[in-house]
């Protein structure tokens, strides 16, 4: 079973970022089952040639890169929107077997 990754781009530190980071943490623990996911996070600010290596054109920005295909969303995230981002993200999956029964 592939493992899920997921990255977190941000720009510098901030009360939002980390809100956001805690936010989509707290919704893989709700949706997904425990250790088939990892969460990656990505100040582009302390390296920003991964902006350009990843097409990073807004932050923050939440990938799925594993498994493929890649898929993103943008934007800031409340609570709900963490949660409705994680679903879009995994949607395409057809096993079920990431998520908690």
């Amino acid at each position: 079973m592939a493992k899920l990754c997921f990255q977190i781009f941000i720009a510098g530190k901030s009360h939002r970022n980390d809100q956001l980071v805690d936010f989509f943490t707290e919704a893989c623990h709700s949706y997904l089952n425990e250790g088939i996911y990892e969460i990656k996070l990505i100040d582009l600010i302390r390296n920003a040639p991964l902006a350009e290596q990843h097409k990073i054109l807004a932050t923050p920005t939440i990938t799925r890169i594993n498994p493929s295909p890649e898929k993103r969303v943008i934007g800031n995230f409340s609570r709900e929107g963490a949660a409705r981002a994680l679903i879009f993200l995994i949607e395409d999956l057809n096993d079920k077997k990431y998520e908690k029964s």
